[in-house]
């Protein structure tokens, strides 16, 4: 399943700096980086990383097939499976009106 990538509030929240050295970097970066309409969190016993919420009209939402639940397997054929929540973050995150390709496991 592909997505294109686009902006939302809840983005620009998500994308907070820490501290005030690193705010002007990190907003420039947060500009520039877009999301697939999705929220995730990961099983703490099983290490799956799963849908938590889609946000609505976002890319996800539209394209009718992705559910809460589902579990991210691949992203841009690229095994995520067992990785931390911040590599699925980098990997999703892109430019933009770009297109990042994401598999998913229904259980």
């Amino acid at each position: 399943m592909w997505l294109c990538r686009q902006r939302s509030t809840s983005q620009v929240l998500a994308c907070g700096a820490a501290s005030e050295r690193s705010m002007a970097e990190r907003t420039v970066r947060c500009a520039e980086m877009a999301g697939v309409g999705i929220f995730f969190q990961q099983e703490p016993t099983t290490g799956r990383v799963y849908v938590a919420n889609i946000v609505e009209k976002g890319s996800a939402d539209r394209s009718g097939v992705i559910r809460v639940n589902d579990v991210i397997v691949k992203i841009d054929d690229e095994d995520v499976q067992g990785q931390p929540l911040s590599t699925l973050r980098n990997l999703i995150l892109g430019k933009q009106g770009t297109y990042v390709t994401l598999a998913f496991r229904r259980f």
